[in-house]
C-alpha cells in the first residue's frame, strides 16, 4: 500500500516477464546483510529461489518457468521468514 514498500515493511510483487529460461542469479538487495544460497526446484515448474535476511526482515526473489517462453517473478517482503515462505507458497497461476 505504501510507496516505499520496496525500502522497509512488508510488501509482494508478482510480474510476468517474457523470457524463455530462468535467471542465472538473482539481484543483490544492498540493505540486506546475508544472502543465502540460491534454491532450485525441478519438480513441476522449474525454480530459482533467493532468501536475503537483515534488511530490515527478509526478501524472498523467486523466478518461476511457468512455460517455453514466459516467466513468473515473486518477491515477498516480510518481517520474519515463517511469514515470507507461507506467502510466497500461496502464490498460483491459473489460465497461464
Amino acid at each position: 500500500d505504501r510507496p516505499d514498500w520496496r525500502l522497509s515493511g512488508q510488501g509482494v510483487f508478482v510480474g510476468l516477464l517474457p523470457e524463455s529460461k530462468l535467471p542465472t542469479s538473482m539481484p543483490r538487495h544492498p540493505g540486506c546483510s546475508s544472502v543465502g544460497k540460491a534454491r532450485t526446484s525441478t519438480s513441476g515448474d522449474p525454480s530459482l529461489t533467493v532468501t536475503s535476511t537483515g534488511c530490515p526482515g527478509v526478501i524472498i526473489e523467486q523466478a518461476v518457468q511457468l512455460s517455453n517462453s514466459l516467466l513468473l517473478w515473486v518477491q515477498v517482503r516480510s518481517d520474519d521468514d515463517v511469514t515470507a515462505e507461507r506467502v510466497l507458497n500461496s502464490v498460483q497461476t491459473r489460465g497461464i
